[in-house]
């Protein structure tokens, strides 16, 4: 066997056992989420449920709103991917390819706000919600995180400096405003790129527990996390229906991904090498 080939096999068993472990977590929440309660500390652990009990599925839905909280992630979510996904490119096309006044420190506050961890401002914007009345309100998950996306600014400012000026010089000269040059000619352009920010929008709001942790009182307002918290019980837990909601809620964001895979992939590859 040829070295080529043999570090190909190398190489093929790596990948193999590398999607095992990854693969791993996910078996065993599925295999919990199906075992009867008393089976799931079992040791040692079992790696077939002894029995398949579907009845943790439906359990979920008699002990939380998952519906409700189902529907209030995914407009939400919407929302916030839209809106991100829209003024961080129009905010990234502005750094990239007009001329301001103190644009390049601006650019690097913003990319400065990036570091600050959320945990910091959390206080801060609590009493500034309570002072404007966004306190049970889903305004106070959706809007700051729509103007506040730092990461998707720094993607698309990549792309759209890699797009040569003259495509710009030409359009203006043929009498196209800004808007519609950004919006003909830009954005087909950086697909790849709105589809990655769009996919980390959508898993970054979707997993969010924190946030409207803090900020939701009302359970009809609750989101998908804080209603699998809900599950928990202060004395027990029943981890199988936990791990049956947990199972349930995951399953939109494998489609998203599973659709966006192609654009995604991209959109990581090439902004290293752009800009």
């Amino acid at each position: 066997m040829s070295i080529k080939k043999e570090n190909n096999l190398l190489a093929v068993i790596t990948l193999i056992l590398l999607t095992i472990v990854m693969l791993l977590p996910f078996y065993w929440m599925i295999n919990t989420s199906l075992k009867v309660e008393l089976e799931v500390f079992t040791i040692p652990p079992t790696w077939v449920p002894s029995k398949i009990m579907w009845s943790n599925y439906s359990g979920v839905f008699d002990r939380i709103p998952f519906v409700q909280g189902l529907f209030n992630s995914f407009y939400i979510t919407a929302l916030c991917t839209v809106g991100t996904v829209f003024f961080s490119s129009l905010t990234a096309y502005a750094f990239a390819k007009m001329q301001f006044r103190f644009k390049g420190p601006l650019f690097s506050i913003y990319l400065l706000s990036m570091m600050i961890p959320f945990q910091i401002t959390l206080i801060p914007q609590f009493i500034l919600f309570s002072n404007i009345g966004w306190i049970d309100s889903h305004l106070a998950l959706i809007i700051p995180f729509i103007f506040t996306n730092g990461f998707g600014v720094f993607m698309l400012k990549q792309f759209f400096q890699a797009l040569p000026d003259a495509l710009i010089e030409s359009a203006l000269i043929d009498g196209c405003s800004q808007w519609k040059i950004f919006k003909s000619i830009m954005l087909p352009q950086v697909q790849p790129a709105l589809a990655s920010v769009a996919v980390f929008a959508i898993i970054a709001r979707w997993n969010d527990f924190l946030g409207p942790y803090v900020i939701l009182i009302s359970p009809e307002k609750f989101t998908i996390p804080i209603l699998i918290n809900a599950l928990q019980g202060f004395f027990s837990s029943n981890w199988a229906q936990i791990m049956a909601a947990t199972t349930m809620s995951i399953i939109p964001l494998l489609i998203v991904y599973i659709f966006a895979q192609k654009y995604f992939i991209e959109g990581i590859s090439l902004s290293g090498i752009k800009g």
